[in-house]
């Protein structure tokens, strides 16, 4: 398979431990190609910073939880992270760009409300992560960081994970594995539980996300 090969889309569909243990130790999502997907179309949130959040419910039980959870001091009209969280260089919590944290907050609208909510819950924490994986990685949960996800910017032709189709059924995939890991000690007791329990815990992931994300 071609990761260039322009009439195909990727999609993750196999998660793989690292073979070694040690700073790169972890899970990585394989990409395999299958038919072409429309891309998933997000809508812009808009409103007062005291009106209730304009996706409802799928943006978790609290209908006020966007805005960094302050949405009397914080203002995220355009669904974008509040400047009151950015850093010195303007990134968002995570170290991604407002442009990446935007497509993240689109996506909350095609998942269910629970994936939606620890999506949501992801974002703000900063444990969303843009890295340079490799071309056919979409994204992945590390045993060094099991409680954060990286996602890829680099895959082949595709260009940013966070500028695909793919971003929101990665991030439903992978949130359900840092759920799974929840517990674990980095390092050695993630990597090893995630080892001795991949088969069951990858068949987990996938059910969840065809579950929990509705393709727009």
């Amino acid at each position: 398979m071609n990761a260039s090969t322009s009439s195909t889309t990727y999609r993750r569909v196999e998660l793989r431990p690292l073979a070694a243990v040690g700073s790169n130790a972890g899970w990585v999502a394989i990409l395999w190609p299958r038919g072409p997907r429309r891309p998933g179309v997000g809508s812009s949130r808009a409103g007062p910073s005291t009106q209730e959040d304009p996706i409802g419910l799928a943006g978790g039980m609290n209908l006020y939880g966007y805005a960094g959870g302050d949405p009397v001091n914080n203002s995220d009209p355009f669904g974008l992270c509040p400047e009151k969280l950015r850093d010195a260089r303007g990134n968002c919590p995570g170290g991604i760009t407002v442009k990446e944290w935007q497509s993240v907050e689109a996506e909350l609208q095609n998942m269910t409300n629970e994936a939606a909510a620890r999506t949501s819950g992801l974002l703000f924490g900063g444990r969303i992560h843009g890295a340079n994986l490799a071309p056919d990685v979409a994204g992945r949960v590390s045993s060094r960081t099991p409680g954060d996800i990286d996602i890829n910017r680099t895959a082949g032709k595709h260009g940013s994970i966070f500028e695909s189709s793919l971003i929101g059924p990665t991030l439903v995939h992978e949130g359900k594995h840092v759920d799974q890991l929840k517990g674990k000690a980095a390092g050695r007791e993630a990597y090893d539980y995630a080892k001795a329990h991949e088969k069951k815990l990858e068949e987990e992931a996938k059910a969840y996300e065809r579950a929990n994300y509705k393709k727009p």
